[in-house]
């Protein structure tokens, strides 16, 4: 498990130089390569404002459970066009996941992690990318620029900025996951397990229904579509009105769940907490994937 929270990369997390396949420009990341070859691969994005170089707790797993890792950059900070879920950052994301499974990295044992702006653009991953990925942990994901974007614009103005920055070309759908086009995907992703604090977008920069937006996106998508997997409007009203010490279902890791849902596709937590990940919980459920 990660003990303590150092604030610099340990010294065997190297940095990296990957040619893209999309426009020749070499694009950088943090990395880690397991001593034993087919080990498991973690695929860490970066948050919003941040770039390859920023430190990663989950490195700290990686070292400590031979897991290969890679952090990469996929255009930096989203506050520009290239950036934001372009087509180049998905494919700077599918050539670190070809790098590393190059370098010997397990193909069956893949593991994809975001917070806030590394869930969005996981999100997007999920979408598009060519590489099926075992699972993917999405915290406190972004699914609506144009929302955010409103939502934004008088609390968090340097968000606002970003997103008018990012979209200012194609429009804010265009780089919304929640608008993007979506097949049953059912035979060629893992599954996605979303998490959101119900009391982010009050003491944090992400309201939780953008967790919840996108969930019910990929749940209506399905062949074999089922609305009771979806959140319906009586339970986001009982989430809207939700108070602390009401009653709550089970815990992930410390944290009461306030709502959960399931389909064949997707899981959705929403549990009591703000914009944060519960890094303990997610690599413990990685591990106990892998030891299944």
């Amino acid at each position: 498990m990660i003990k303590d929270q150092p604030t610099e990369w340990n010294k065997k997390i190297i940095e990296v130089e990957i040619l893209s396949s999309i426009d020749g420009e070499i694009q950088k990341a943090k990395a880690f390569h397991a001593r034993e070859v087919n080990r498991p691969l973690i695929i860490s994005l970066h948050t919003w404002s941040s770039n390859y170089n920023k430190y990663d707790p989950i490195s700290e797993f990686a070292l400590n459970n031979d897991y290969n890792y890679i952090h990469p950059d996929f255009r930096g900070a989203n506050n520009k066009g290239e950036s934001c879920c372009s087509d180049k950052v998905i494919s700077d994301i599918d050539d670190a996941i070809r790098y590393m499974l190059k370098r010997g990295s397990s193909r069956e044992q893949t593991y994809m992690i975001g917070l806030s702006g590394g869930a969005y653009t996981l999100f997007c991953s999920y979408l598009r990318s060519d590489y099926t990925i075992s699972s993917y942990y999405a915290w406190n994901g972004i699914s609506d620029l144009r929302s955010w974007a409103a939502q934004s614009k008088i609390k968090y103005r340097n968000y606002y900025d970003d997103i008018v920055s990012c979209t200012s070309n194609d429009g804010y759908l265009k780089r919304s996951p929640l608008y993007m086009e979506f097949k049953d995907v059912s035979n060629e992703r893992g599954k996605l397990h979303i998490f959101a604090g119900i009391s982010d977008g009050k003491t944090g920069s992400v309201p939780y229904t953008h967790s919840i937006d996108f969930y019910n996106k990929i749940v209506r998508s399905n062949s074999s579509y089922n609305p009771e997997h979806a959140v319906s409007e009586v339970e986001i009203q009982r989430l809207h009105n939700f108070k602390s010490g009401e009653k709550k279902y089970r815990n992930i890791g410390k944290r009461a769940i306030v709502l959960e849902k399931k389909s064949p596709l997707v899981e959705l937590i929403i549990f009591e907490g703000g914009h944060e990940m519960l890094t303990d919980f997610t690599v413990k459920t990685i591990l106990k994937d892998n030891n299944d």
